[in-house]
């Protein structure tokens, strides 16, 4: 008994606690801080610390600066792109509809051609749009319609004119088939079609036209071999340099004939060797070896001998013979003049005898 007495006095002994200040209203002891679990690591002197973390701090700010400046930028390129934008819509809507009105349009360059005939064909009146003007159209109908013109070229001049330049073909050749000549301008079109042939102008014969049609081109109408023919002899004489040549006749291409003016025929044969032929004629004639007023023929079927007969007669179609002479002066019917007319007859010189005398 006494032993469980003094074992239990103990345990009350042990759980017996100690007064706290706040019972005993002494001073409360400031608690430190809680001390850290694990190693402590190293810090290092404030001497070294502060310049690294300024450094990182500045690093970052301009970091966070540029940021912002390449987001500032990006949205005024943005601004720029949509005010750019609308400018150009905007701009497109003024001058189709309220700037850029016609208020001429001008025609130059033809004197086949005036003003009226060509606003004929118009279907663009002043006051319309300039901008909206189909000028591509527009040419292709003015020179589908206009057959006797070479080119037409339809152009804005800006802010208010439309202008239209046309240019008229000349006659290079006439082809003379089926009792109608054929007139053909420099760039190989049909500029005009008449029963009578053009003063002065190179005929050329043996080629069929198919269609009688002006406006269309002579590659269109004729027989490729025929047309390939004709290219091939204009070549050689362009580069021959040979001039008033009148008629040519190139219904054969295996005995081709041609006239030098009128007083001489002369035979090629085929179109071999032709521009050494032709050469050889451009030298025989710049030579003088037949004279100006010579006629004949000359056999040139060889390009290394030309034979010049002065006693055959060349043979010029008659039906063309008054295309290329000049006209003769027309005699005026009128009465004689003062001049040629009787003198007057002088009086007598011998005086009358008086017959009351005596």
């Amino acid at each position: 008994m006494a032993d469980r007495q003094k074992k239990g006095t103990g345990k009350q002994t042990a759980r017996k606690r100690s007064p706290s200040p706040q019972r005993s209203g002494g001073p409360v002891p400031r608690q430190g801080p809680v001390p850290r679990q694990g190693p402590v690591p190293r810090q290092k002197p404030a001497s070294r610390q502060e310049p690294a973390t300024r450094q990182r701090r500045e690093a970052q700010i301009r970091r966070t600066q540029q940021s912002r400046k390449r987001k500032y930028k990006r949205n005024y390129t943005l601004y720029y792109i949509m005010f750019g934008i609308l400018l150009v819509v905007l701009g497109t809507v003024l001058s189709l509809t309220v700037f850029f009105q016609i208020s001429e349009i001008r025609v130059e360059g033809s004197g086949v051609y005036s003003k009226d005939d060509v606003l004929s064909l118009l279907s663009v009146k002043e006051g319309n749009n300039l901008i909206r003007v189909p000028t591509k159209k527009i040419e292709e109908t003015l020179f589908s319609e206009l057959t006797a013109a070479d080119s037409v070229t339809v152009k804005r001049d800006l802010p208010s004119t439309l202008l239209i330049q046309i240019e008229d073909g000349q006659t290079a050749f006439q082809i003379f088939d089926r009792e109608r000549y054929y007139q053909i301008s420099e760039k190989g079109r049909v500029i005009g079609i008449t029963v009578s042939p053009a003063k002065k102008v190179q005929i050329i014969t043996g080629i069929t036209v198919s269609e009688e049609k002006e406006g269309v081109f002579l590659k269109d109408v004729v027989d490729e071999e025929q047309y390939n023919d004709l290219l091939i002899f204009a070549k050689a004489l362009s580069e021959a340099g040979i001039e008033d040549v009148t008629v040519v006749d190139l219904s054969d291409s295996l005995s081709v004939t041609f006239f030098y003016e009128q007083r001489l025929r002369i035979d090629i044969g085929s179109f071999t060797d032709l521009n050494d032929k032709l050469l050889l004629l451009k030298e025989t004639l710049s030579k003088g070896n037949i004279g100006v007023d010579e006629a004949g023929t000359i056999d040139l079927n060889r390009s290394d001998m030309l034979i010049f007969n002065n006693i055959s007669d060349p043979e010029f179609p008659e039906e063309f013979s008054d295309v290329f002479s000049d006209p003769k002066p027309e005699t005026s019917e009128e009465s004689p003049s003062e001049e040629d007319a009787d003198p007057p007859a002088e009086p007598s010189s011998e005086e009358p005898s008086n017959q009351g005398e005596g």
